[in-house]
């Protein structure tokens, strides 16, 4: 008995005959609460009987069928490389393979989805040098997978090889004299891009990006994938080509594939020279896909080419003929922002200003592009579109900058549109879109723009929607430090200081939030710890003062707390001492409101600002009041002040 699993853990029953009893009860709940507890009984029992008897369980219950689909798939997630340390880790995780690999048969395509994530779990935290049976095993479970034997049904074994061939391959590239078992899984992939079934294909396709990333050599990549590429983006079924489109796409943006994408290119350069073809897409891999993917039958296809339009951007930008390329690929571009689907446009206008960004000088010059994506603004324009247009347009004035490379008349194009149409359009939310990229765009703005949009912010009432007064809010800091201390003054303060009392809460709390972010606003935006744009005097004599002198007016208690809060943000280190105290006796005084809100409020920003006062402040001001307050009426004042005195 001293040898058992239950004498070594102590417990007065064999929780293997338990967890064998359970997983073979009727209930569901019981066979789940068994599942959920496998860790704790590889646990219990210890390394070797959890080798010897635990997993024979386990596999048992699998291999016995008939189970439903929710048991199976919280197997799946137990059985990641957490359990393989249960086991004594190493080249114990290969015990794991049988049931994972009759998980990744099912039908159920999340338990075969998730049955890949552990298995892939267990291979990227695995010590490749530490577990060379694994690795036998895995390339032959791949392989095992992809030509399933007669018991297994459908196509989901091969839709979980081709799930599984990137881990494979990435394990693999960690261990040593591995090439034939790369070669292997390489060719386990070329399989699965050409087998018959469009969801194998498919399947296939959705893990191109990782497969390639997980190739060690460019040369391996362009040997292994030409093919497969190929057929995927020349698939008859237009799901497959959207995701193939797609994926290539994600591949051609990474720099770390970036070696292996030339290389695949050049593996077919020779055979599109010899076309003879005269066109910009003639003897660029990339750059032909664009143009049969932008003129391509199924709106789908141009809607994947659109969303992944940046990454053939920065490959082919970075290529020696770009010069040449670049125009003809920015009238493909130009042509889905026209283009008579809806989705196809929006998606378009999403990838917008990251092309704009890669070919600055070219997206600027090119007419097409230009007008079709101050087209995208028009009232007539669906409104998804334009939605979409509304921020792709308001951040091009960043992306098309003169410090970026492009003439100042395609920013001031851009503006033109944006101040015309997008400013006051019907729909809020194009505003919305427009507003929430000011402040990132401000600094690249000329003076007569950033002037213009000085004089939105500046407008009483801005809008009738309190999302549209608080995005114009944001933009305050960006305006300060773009147009200066003066023109600041002379246009914005006034609209900042009616925000404190504006009918919505969320507004208030935004003016708040700014009026801190202004008082530690750099003069120089290059200089963090450098002079402050805004000094303590400038600050306290335009906002202050008339916060404080309009204060008493102020009818609706949540008003004076938004003041009180303001006063808070006011007080700091650097603040001249007879700044200080008015704030402190400001503060005093609001801590004697009738209403308990503005009084507890009062009390914590004096537990702030004591912490900037002087000793004859807080002896004369603070402390008296707060022993005045500690018999208030309402419990939440006594809190607050208890915390303000243990703070003194």
């Amino acid at each position: 008995m001293a040898d058992t699993p239950a004498a070594v853990a102590g417990l007065d029953f064999d929780p293997v005959e338990l967890l064998e009893t359970e997983l073979k009860a009727a209930d569901r709940a019981r066979r789940l609460r068994a599942v959920r507890g496998l860790s704790a009984v590889a646990t219990a029992c210890g390394v070797e009987a959890a080798k010897a008897r635990v997993l024979p369980v386990i596999e048992a219950h699998v291999s016995a069928g008939g189970e439903e689909d929710e048991v199976h798939l919280r197997i799946a997630e137990v059985l990641d490389f957490s359990f393989v340390t249960c086991l004594g880790g190493g080249d114990s995780a290969q015990l794991l393979l049988p049931v994972l690999e009759a998980l990744c048969r099912v039908e159920e395509t999340t338990v075969r989805d998730r049955a890949c994530v552990s298995l892939a779990d267990i291979l990227e935290k695995l010590d490749a040098g530490k577990a060379p049976k694994t690795g036998d095993r895995v390339v032959k479970l791949v392989s095992q997978l992809a030509d399933p034997s007669g018991e297994a049904s459908g196509f989901g074994s091969k839709c979980s090889a081709a799930a599984l061939c990137a881990p494979v391959l990435a394990f693999l590239a960690r261990c040593s004299d591995r090439d034939d078992d790369k070669n292997k899984v390489r060719k386990v992939f070329r399989g699965v891009c050409e087998d018959d079934a469009p969801l194998v294909r498919r399947a296939a396709a959705a893990k191109l990006s990782e497969v390639c990333a997980s190739i060690d050599g460019p040369q391996d990549f362009a040997t292994s994938l030409t093919p497969s590429i190929t057929k995927l983006l020349e698939d008859e079924l237009d799901a497959v080509r959207v995701v193939a489109v797609s994926q290539l796409g994600a591949v051609l943006r990474e720099e770390k594939c970036r070696a292996g994408s030339e290389a695949w290119s050049r593996t077919i350069q020779q055979d599109l020279e010899s076309d003879g073809e005269a066109a910009w897409y003639s003897t660029q891999p990339a750059a032909r896909v664009v143009h049969a993917a932008h003129s391509d039958t199924s709106w789908r296809v141009r809607e994947a080419v659109a969303k992944s339009f940046d990454g053939y951007c920065a490959y082919l930008s970075a290529q020696a003929d770009a010069e040449s390329v670049a125009p003809g690929l920015l009238d493909a571009f130009a042509s889905l922002l026209d283009d008579g689907e809806v989705e196809v446009r929006a998606a378009a206008f999403q990838s917008c200003v990251a092309v704009a960004k890669l070919l600055p000088k070219h997206f600027a010059a090119s007419e097409g592009v230009m007008a079709s994506t101050c087209g995208g603004a028009d009232n007539r324009v669906e409104f998804k579109v334009r939605l979409a247009a509304a921020g792709a347009l308001a951040r091009l004035l960043g992306a098309l900058a003169p410090v970026n490379g492009a003439p100042q008349t395609a920013q001031d194009t851009i503006f033109r549109t944006v101040d015309a149409r997008l400013f006051s359009d019907e729909h809020v939310e194009v505003a919305l879109a427009t507003l929430g990229a000011l402040a990132d765009v401000v600094p690249h703005l000329n003076e007569e723009a950033a002037a213009r949009v000085a004089a939105l912010c500046a407008a009483n009432p801005v809008s009738d929607n309190w999302r549209v007064r608080r995005a114009l809010l944001n933009a305050l800091p960006a305006l300060a430090q773009a147009r200066g201390k003066k023109a600041f003054e002379e246009q914005l303060v006034t609209g900042l200081v009616e925000r404190f009392r504006d009918r919505t809460a969320e507004v208030r709390k935004s003016a708040v939030s700014i009026l801190a972010r202004l008082r530690d606003l750099p003069e120089n935006e290059e200089d963090e710890d450098g002079p402050r744009l805004f000094d303590g005097d400038w600050l306290m004599s335009n906002v202050g003062s008339k916060l404080k002198s309009g204060y008493g007016d102020l009818e609706k208690y949540l008003h004076r707390v938004t003041v009180v809060q303001a006063f808070e943000q006011l007080s700091h280190d650097q603040l001249a001492p007879e700044h200080v105290e008015v704030i402190v006796e400001f503060l005093c005084e609001a801590a004697r409101d009738p209403v308990a809100n503005v009084r507890f409020t009062a009390v914590k920003a004096l537990e702030t600002c004591s912490k900037h006062a002087g000793d004859e402040a807080v002896s004369t001001h603070i402390r008296p009041l707060l022993d005045s307050l500690k018999e208030d009426g309402d419990d939440d004042v006594r809190a607050h002040v208890a915390s303000a005195a243990a703070a003194l």
